[in-house]
C-alpha cells in the first residue's frame, strides 16, 4: 500500500511570510529525492505557488484552486478541471450581486486561465 501526504500551504508548509523557509526546502527535497510521495493543495493558483515552491521536485500534481484543479507545478499545465455547470455559476453569481458583494471569477478557456473582475 503507497501513501502518499497533501499539505496546505498558508499557516502550515508556508511560513507567515508565505515563502517556504530553506529548512523547509532543504528537508522536503531530501525526502522528495528518497521517494516521499508529497504534494500541496491550496486556494492559490498554480503561478502563484510556482513561484513559493520554486525549484522544489513535486512530482505529483498539486491541487489548486480548492480543488477546481489538479496541475502540473513545473508546466503549469492542467492535469483535471473540475468545472462548476454554468446554471450553478450564474445562480451563485446572481446571489454574489443580490447581497451586495463584489465578486471575480477565475476561469479557465481551454487555453489559459483567466480572472474576472469588476473593482
Amino acid at each position: 500500500m503507497n501513501t502518499f501526504y497533501v499539505s496546505d500551504l498558508d499557516g502550515r508548509l508556508l511560513g507567515d511570510n508565505a515563502i517556504l523557509s530553506s529548512f523547509s526546502k532543504k528537508i522536503l527535497d531530501e525526502l522528495l529525492h528518497q521517494g516521499l510521495q508529497f504534494t500541496v493543495a491550496s486556494a492559490r493558483s498554480v503561478v502563484s505557488m510556482q513561484v513559493m515552491l520554486k525549484g522544489l521536485n513535486l512530482r505529483l500534481p498539486i491541487i489548486e484552486f480548492n480543488g477546481a484543479f489538479l496541475s502540473d507545478l513545473d508546466s503549469g499545465r492542467h492535469e483535471i478541471i473540475n468545472s462548476i455547470c454554468p446554471s450553478v455559476v450564474e445562480s451563485i453569481y446572481k446571489l454574489i450581486l443580490e447581497f451586495g458583494c463584489v465578486p471575480f471569477v477565475s476561469s479557465f478557456n481551454g487555453t489559459e486561465d483567466c480572472v474576472y473582475y469588476i473593482d
